[in-house]
């Protein structure tokens, strides 16, 4: 193993002084590392102070890593959560007591929302709750929501399903407008797309406040938004 000059002389000492805590060590107490010549040298830090610092690097990164982590399971469960509102907004009874009924809460577990694509929810009358919860049915971090709250959130692509999800509801002005031109101006693009009642309509469709109505700015700009905020974030 071939040495630099300045290894060889502290080799043949026996000892070193290091720049971090000061001390004058025996080169034992000294990694060996390989410089860009292919030889190798003693660094400037021993190995109490390398291995200290490269502890505190860890749990630098570990708590970013964390933050990150907390980051994507919000935006996964964001991401999710609009996925399978539809098909909750379909049931309609208790699965505890299995009856039909008006109030009935929506639990989401948290826990399958972590680690997977997709979240499991238990629709429960509010009197069957604590009962649930005694026998495990419904976990403790589950947070639970009533379908007016979920329906106020749930964005679709097709008029033709909301329709059906929510025949009760009307239609905004401007939205019944926009299906008889066929056409939509997107006020960020400022192109006139096409606003139809099937899945190629370049518009997203929402359901808030027992109201229907057309989402602007269209998809290809609502895409590009999400994907500027994104890269906002990563920088943060």
């Amino acid at each position: 193993m071939e040495l630099t000059a300045p290894s060889i002389k502290h080799r043949d000492r026996g000892y070193k002084r290091c720049e971090v805590c000061g001390e004058t060590k025996p080169v034992a107490e000294y990694y060996l590392k390989q410089a860009p010549s292919r030889k190798y040298f003693y660094p400037a830090d021993c190995k109490a102070c390398y291995c200290a610092r490269r502890l505190r690097e860890y749990h630098a990164k570990s708590d970013a890593y964390k933050e990150r982590q907390k980051e994507n399971v919000k935006k996964r469960y964001r991401r999710i959560r609009d996925s399978n509102s539809a098909e909750i907004l379909e049931s309609h009874y208790c699965d505890y007591c299995g009856e039909k009924g008006d109030d009935l809460l929506v639990f989401r577990d948290l826990l399958h929302c972590k680690y997977k694509d997709w979240s499991e929810w238990t629709v429960l009358h509010k009197e069957c709750v604590e009962d649930a919860k005694r026998e495990g049915l419904v976990d403790d971090l589950a947070l639970p929501r009533t379908k007016d709250q979920i329906a106020r959130n749930v964005r679709v692509r097709s008029a033709d399903t909301v329709d059906a999800l929510y025949p009760d509801y009307a239609w905004t002005e401007p939205a019944l407008a926009a299906f008889a031109a066929g056409v939509l101006t997107c006020h960020r693009c400022e192109r006139e797309l096409p606003c139809t009642r099937d899945e190629s309509s370049a518009f997203y469709i929402n359901v808030q406040r027992e109201k229907k109505r057309i989402l602007r700015p269209c998809k290809e700009c609502k895409a590009e938004i999400r994907a500027a905020r994104a890269k906002k974030e990563r920088r943060r």
